[in-house]
């Protein structure tokens, strides 16, 4: 799968797993994700996000696993359909000019950590918090 996470994600209200890694997803994690608040387990680990994590994602009061691991290193480039190549290296897969590292996510993992009071398995290695 190559490109960024889909803001219509938000609707699976419902979804309780959501597993993608090792994509070529690139971009940042959208807010609307905040709204899946039935999601137990979020793995998009070895992809090439990057930006803050979301405010919103301190929404997922269910959340058990939480793995955003891995998203810069290594040597991962993908084809696009229309031959382009995506290097999540890059931030946006260098896909956007000037060419920027990807340092993963960033920021601050805030105060607000403690509502995910059900969190057994955090994995945030490979990111710039």
């Amino acid at each position: 799968m190559i490109g960024t996470l889909p803001h219509e994600l938000g609707a699976l209200k419902f979804l309780q797993l959501l597993a993608l890694p090792h994509n070529c997803l690139y971009g940042t994690i959208p807010k609307e994700m905040g709204m899946m608040r039935h999601l137990l387990s979020l793995e998009l680990h070895g992809n090439g996000l990057s930006g803050t994590m979301p405010d919103e994602m301190y929404d997922l009061e269910k959340l058990q696993l939480l793995n955003l691991a891995d998203q810069w290193g290594g040597d991962r480039e993908c084809n696009a359909t229309d031959g382009r190549i995506v290097d999540i290296n890059y931030r946006m897969g260098g896909l956007e000019w000037p060419l920027e590292d990807n340092a993963g996510l960033t920021g601050v993992l805030g105060p607000k950590i403690g509502v995910w009071s059900s969190l057994k398995g955090l994995y945030l290695n490979k990111n710039s918090f």
